[in-house]
């Protein structure tokens, strides 16, 4: 009989904590694509959100309420009532998650909410008021569930401590995955940042002393963090059913009647002011006779970076689209963006990370446009291998000159579209990666 370590039927039975399956946030996506097709049986989630919505990844989840995120008196009568408990995702218990609780809170109720949190966060009192505890109801389910080890995405003091505190009570490995570099940017802009910058520091080190895997999102990351830590991180790129988006991937690279360019994706820290550099661009080389446009495909449709770029000529925002459209979507264009913001803070945390759409983009044999600060893991990745036209100066002008040539030059397209889909296939192939994640989570 094989061992667990090579068996590849094995799952052990993995707790994730914090992160829930989405097809929204780059957490969620890369978290469902790692986690497809595992033992339903052998997973189950501890989060504060869920999303109900085409989940079909895991069906046991715990809702993070009020049993658990305790509030000192006065502040627990200005918190969300969100119900705790466990829930069967299919059918769905009568659990209502914090998101939905906020969708019923509209008015003065949730702006009051939403100012005197902001001012504990700025305060740093955050830190000191807010937690989350191990109810009763949350460790029978968990003792119920008997997981083999937990895996989290950590990104603050509470989801560090709480982590800590559940491997101290089951006393089973953890698995670390980190998504971007907040712990150099957690707490700036805040009172006494300094003071629990350090706080945060030592009880992350702790964690991670006592973590038994460690994972990072790109292989620049974990060169980074194994200088930073000392400890050696996995990268584990955002892996793709490379099946599914190759079988609708470009075939052709003439241009369309007008030259269509895509960014499709969440707009916020980090890709506004370059969407908005991208987009007078586009309308620069339009007013000199390019037939151009420039696509947005994103859910904050709502937006304030939305209005400012609806201003700009030749922006066009598309409908909302489900993810299961993306790949030929993505596809049916004539180039793609990958921006990254150039000031200091977006640099500090994104520096590291990979976009979560990068191996989408890339697998479509789309041609891609990175535009970002030349330090930053995406810009590295793009011209150590060669995959897309990179833009690293902060210039409108250079922009310009980077879409005409893309423009008007079809071998350049198709090189950059085929390599791209190449790399995509030998480093992000779902198969291939969830393996490989399987196999470093079974090893005892």
């Amino acid at each position: 009989m094989e061992s667990q370590l090579t068996d590849k039927n094995y799952f052990p039975r993995v707790l994730i904590v914090g992160q829930n399956f989405n097809n929204i946030s780059g957490g969620g996506i890369t978290l469902s694509n790692l986690f497809s097709g595992w033992d339903k049986d052998s997973i189950a989630v501890i989060s504060k959100s869920i999303d109900y919505k085409g989940n079909n990844i895991c069906e046991k989840y715990y809702q993070i309420g009020n049993l658990e995120n305790k509030r000192p008196f006065p502040f627990n009568f200005i918190r969300l009532k969100v119900k705790s408990g466990g829930t069967i995702i299919t059918r769905k218990e009568n659990i209502v998650s914090e998101q939905e609780q906020k969708n019923i809170l509209k008015g003065f109720y949730l702006g009051f909410n939403k100012i005197i949190v902001s001012s504990l966060e700025f305060l740093g009192l955050s830190n000191i008021l807010y937690n989350w505890e191990n109810s009763p109801e949350l460790i029978k389910w968990i003792n119920e569930f008997k997981p083999d080890l937990i895996y989290t995405q950590l990104s603050n003091l509470i989801l560090i401590r709480f982590v800590q505190n559940l491997h101290n009570l089951l006393n089973i490995p953890v698995a670390i995955h980190i998504m971007d570099d907040w712990p150099a940017t957690i707490c700036k802009g805040t009172l006494f940042s300094s003071y629990w910058r350090k706080v945060i520091a030592n009880e992350f080190r702790y964690l991670l002393d006592n973590a038994r895997i460690l994972f990072s999102i790109s292989e620049f990351m974990s060169e980074e963090y194994k200088i930073r830590y000392e400890k050696k991180f996995i990268p584990f790129y955002n892996p793709i059913e490379t099946d599914r988006w190759l079988e609708v991937s470009k075939m052709g690279w003439e241009v369309n009647k007008t030259f269509t360019v895509l960014y499709a994706g969440r707009i916020g820290l980090g890709t506004s002011d370059s969407l908005v550099d991208i987009a007078n661009a586009v309308s620069n080389i339009a007013k000199e006779g390019y037939d151009i446009e420039f696509q947005i495909q994103t859910p904050n449709v709502n937006s304030k970076i939305i209005k400012k770029l609806k201003k700009i000529g030749k922006v066009v925002i598309n409908p909302f689209l489900e993810y299961r459209d993306l790949p030929r979507k993505l596809s049916s264009v004539d180039l793609l963006v990958l921006p990254i913001d150039f000031d200091k803070k977006s640099v500090k945390f994104i520096k590291f990370s990979m976009p979560t759409k990068t191996s989408e983009y890339m697998s479509t044999a789309t041609p891609v446009l990175v535009y970002a600060p030349e330090q930053t893991a995406l810009a590295k990745y793009a011209l150590k291998y060669n995959w897309a036209y990179v833009v690293t100066e902060n210039k409108i002008e250079t922009i310009c000159q980077a879409l005409k040539n893309l423009y008007e030059r079809e071998d350049l397209r198709r090189e950059l579209g085929m390599k791209a889909k190449k790399i995509a296939v030998e480093k992000n192939d779902a198969k291939k990666v969830r393996e490989e994640f399987r196999s470093v989570l079974s090893a005892k």
